[in-house]
């Protein structure tokens, strides 16, 4: 059966040592002055400053510099990724499940350096062998409905997956959920992210 083409951005799994995860993430910040919408399963970066004000949500506040600012991250080899997004916290009872272009918000991130995360494949089939090579992400168009991010793994679309530390994401093994047929356009595989900005080695910003 054919797989469908729903990509969903990164959905954290399970750490790579087998625990559940327990839902553990933290606080991140995108200003009212970042023109860019950020949404569920996008991969963010940290641009290395922080608020310069104090931030007051519906579930919490922080004082100025509690919170380290993130941008979305890059598609490509070589451009780290801080963590994930999971949620957002609301400002108000009106507040948008995603993170509206322009609009102050605190941000939910997973950025723990040895999660296993569900990512959806492009248009280009990949073999079994494809296990335990590194490949890059591409950018899509999220949803203001859903929240839901557009990101997914190059399939071999623009770049192929190969054995490549400068690669975003490294490959662990095909998705065990029913109905995905790893061997068609558009499966989801098992990823961990290869250049976290908080793993130890790893150059700041």
């Amino acid at each position: 059966m054919a797989n469908t083409q729903n990509a969903f951005g990164l959905r954290p799994k399970t750490p790579l040592h087998g625990a559940d995860w327990n839902g553990k993430i933290r606080h991140f910040y995108a200003p009212s002055t970042y023109g860019t919408a950020l949404f569920i399963g996008d991969p963010v970066i940290i641009t290395g400053t922080s608020n310069t004000a104090a931030v007051e949500t519906m579930t919490g506040k922080w004082v100025v510099g509690a919170l380290a600012e993130v941008n979305i991250a890059t598609a490509g080899s070589g451009n780290k990724i801080t963590g994930i997004i999971t949620g957002f916290l609301p400002v108000t009872r009106d507040s948008t499940v995603h993170g509206t272009a322009s609009t102050e918000r605190v941000i939910e991130v997973c950025v723990d350096p040895f999660m296993v995360y569900e990512v959806q494949g492009g248009a280009t089939a990949l073999a079994a062998t494809t296990v335990g090579l590194d490949a890059v992400l591409k950018s899509g168009t999220g949803s203001t409905v859903t929240g839901r991010s557009g990101w997914f793994m190059d399939s071999g679309d623009t770049t192929a997956p190969a054995a490549n530390a400068a690669y975003q994401v490294h490959i662990i093994n095909g998705s065990n959920i029913e109905g995905n047929d790893v061997a068609s356009a558009y499966a989801t595989w098992d990823v961990i992210i290869n250049i976290p900005s908080y793993a130890n080695g790893v150059a700041g910003v």
